[in-house]
């Protein structure tokens, strides 16, 4: 959605000439007609000035052209190309409020009439409003503050216990307490919490989720050593090496096939012959041997993938998809799905 420069701003100089013709006709001084059309005609030219700047990507320069021309004619099509020019410098709060009242100068000037890029005006409008409340979260979470606990302790020292967490070398790491999110860290305090048994959870991004339950006595500091662990991935090296053993025993049993057409070629008890057919069946065991040995790596990249799950569960995480997807077909058939990496 561009600014209305042209169409909009000759609609702009028409209205601030129509307004100076009548001041004219009542009878105001013969100077003023004259000096309402040189700040029109100044007006309109920033306006153009303006327009150039904005098609060159200057929104800044643009800006304050714009600005200086709306002091004068004060026309709805320069109140949009302000708001405008603050949505592409993204300062949010200021496009919001000159696309507002873009659309009432507009309603105001027109009779009630809707303006003509209604719909394109709301979509800035909403977007421009998500992006303020996305910059409200950023900040908020960008601040390590700790967020005390709801409950209020009106009971005396003795009877409240303390837990100090340790060992979160990740800032911003969510700290939840039976499941109330309780701050980030960095954590430079220690909780207060009623003395019992509570459940800690430690959430870090690129960490698998860290959870325990602790009791915590009355009158006495707890130090809880939290160990967030990266979750480690599928050994894909076993699956290399899977792959490439079965390439392999492709191989031999392709060279197989190729000596058991020679031999074919020969005459049945000649050396070539039973050179070749010597040669094919150590193809062939060959093949069946590197076929075998491939089940080893196999096994040890699914048993990586196990470990990964239980890792996961144990944490309180939802676990990796399985190995294989599998869905039922009609006549008693089942579907295997794809392998995860």
């Amino acid at each position: 959605m561009k600014p209305l420069h042209r169409y909009l701003a000759s609609l702009a100089v028409a209205a601030a000439l129509l307004t100076s013709a009548r001041r004219g006709d009542a009878k105001e001084p013969t100077s003023a007609p004259a000096s309402a059309t040189a700040l029109a005609a100044a007006a309109k030219a920033k306006a153009k000035q303006a327009s150039v700047q904005y098609g060159l990507g200057n929104f800044s320069g643009a800006l304050a052209l714009y600005l200086e021309a709306l002091k004068v004619l004060g026309h709805p099509a320069l109140i949009f190309n302000v708001a405008q020019c603050y949505y592409a410098l993204q300062r949010w709060q200021q496009a919001v409020f000159h696309y507002d009242h873009y659309l009432a100068e507009w309603s105001k000037h027109h009779g009630g009439q809707a303006a003509p890029n209604l719909a394109g005006v709301l979509r800035r409008i909403a977007k421009a409003k998500l992006a303020i409340k996305q910059q409200q979260m950023n900040k908020a979470l960008s601040r390590p503050v700790i967020v005390r606990p709801t409950i209020v302790m009106k009971t005396p020292a003795s009877n409240v216990a303390r837990m100090q967490l340790s060992g979160i070398a990740q800032n911003g790491a969510r700290v939840l307490i039976d499941g109330q999110l309780l701050g980030l860290t960095p954590v430079a305090s220690a909780f207060e919490l009623p003395p019992g048994k509570h459940r800690v959870r430690v959430e870090a991004a690129g960490c698998l989720p860290w959870q325990r339950d602790v009791m915590l006595q009355a009158g006495k500091a707890t130090q809880i050593p939290v160990d967030l662990q990266r979750p480690r991935a599928r050994s894909k090296g076993w699956l290399a090496l899977t792959i490439a053993t079965l390439a392999l025993a492709a191989g031999a049993e392709a060279m197989a096939i190729v000596y058991w057409r020679l031999a074919d070629e020969h005459i049945k008890g000649s050396a070539e012959h039973d050179s070749d057919r010597n040669l094919m069946i150590t193809g062939h065991v060959l093949a069946a041997s590197l076929a075998a040995l491939s089940a080893l790596p196999l096994v040890l990249y699914l048993r990586s993938g196990s470990e990964e799950r239980a890792r996961a569960i144990q944490a309180g995480a939802p676990a990796p998809t399985p190995l294989f997807s599998v869905a039922p077909l009609p006549g008693g058939f089942v579907a295997g799905g794809t392998v995860r990496f």
